[in-house]
């Protein structure tokens, strides 16, 4: 069996992916977290020095979250299964990372992030939103995932960013009803992922 290990900060970020994707396929893995401090350590001896990183059998090392949770997807059988399958579920993870960016740069980069977070909040956040529904909507009428009859790497990365802003007060769910029931679906119906969420250690973000 081959030996994985994630290393990552001491919090949820771009590591959850990963962690999710193993939670789901029932595969054992190291869930390595490093502080602040220890990464200035081993930066420089890592491919492109960032994290998250995945070693695989201790030899094979790689980063960037999304090249990650592609890999471990066609691993794990949750990539699609097709070709055409993959382009949709490659379409709706770089669309999610279009939506979470604004976002991230506005809380973590910007000068007058206060003013950016709040331009997301007004119309990003809902015109993207509206589209995922949209998208959604047309695969079983929205009552199943976003590509294909199963759950695939596209569903949980989607889930995963929306967490990130899912309890505001000026956002109202039941305007992307089939996105909200997508997210009680993968988060809460699915057991795996469902035992991980309760499990995860308390991270610093």
């Amino acid at each position: 069996m081959p030996k994985y290990k994630i290393t990552y900060f001491n919090g949820t970020g771009r590591a959850e992916i990963a962690r999710w994707m193993f939670a789901l396929a029932g595969q054992d893995y190291e869930d390595h977290r490093v502080s602040r401090e220890d990464w200035q350590k081993i930066k420089a001896d890592t491919p492109f020095q960032q994290v998250p990183i995945l070693t695989v059998d201790d030899t094979f090392q790689f980063s960037q979250s999304l090249a990650i949770a592609k890999f471990l997807a066609k691993r794990f059988g949750f990539m699609g299964k097709d070709e055409y399958e993959e382009a949709r579920i490659n379409m709706i993870l770089e669309c999610t990372e279009d939506m979470v960016k604004p976002l991230v740069k506005a809380i973590f980069y910007d000068d007058e992030s206060k003013t950016g977070k709040e331009k997301w909040e007004g119309s990003e956040r809902s015109s993207f939103l509206e589209r995922f529904e949209k998208v959604l909507r047309k695969n079983n009428n929205g009552d199943g995932y976003f590509v294909g009859d199963g759950i695939s790497v596209a569903d949980i990365w989607f889930c995963i960013v929306s967490d990130y802003f899912a309890d505001e007060e000026s956002l109202d769910w039941s305007k992307y009803p089939k996105l909200a029931a997508l997210r009680e679906r993968v988060e809460k119906g699915n057991k795996q992922i469902a035992e991980w969420i309760a499990k995860r250690p308390k991270g610093d973000f």
